[in-house]
């Protein structure tokens, strides 16, 4: 029953995906985003304020930022990780679905 945007924008810098995740999470809810840039995949995740309680951002974050060899953490509404693993990163992002539906 949640809604969960999970999407993968390659050659945009964290900056940019960081406005877009602000952008995305404030009109439309939770999200993920993903991106490939200069030899390092970035995984962004924002949650919807209603949802902060169900699940934290920094957790999905950091378990998604495994696959691709990386890690990372942030706040129950927002948080940024990554890694080296580029190739890694769509199954990274494919993971968000089921991870969000188990909690």
């Amino acid at each position: 029953g949640v809604k969960l945007l999970v999407r993968r924008f390659d050659d945009v810098d964290i900056k940019g995906l960081r406005a877009m995740l602000d952008r995305l999470r404030d009109s439309l809810g939770s999200v993920v985003l993903g991106g490939a840039k200069d030899e390092k995949a970035s995984i962004l995740v924002g949650v919807s304020k209603d949802l902060s309680e169900r699940f934290k951002a920094g957790d999905l974050v950091s378990e998604l930022a495994k696959d691709v060899g990386g890690k990372g953490g942030g706040r129950a509404d927002s948080a940024q990780g990554g890694g080296p693993d580029i190739e890694a990163l769509d199954k990274a992002l494919s993971q968000a679905q089921s991870w969000v539906a188990s909690r």
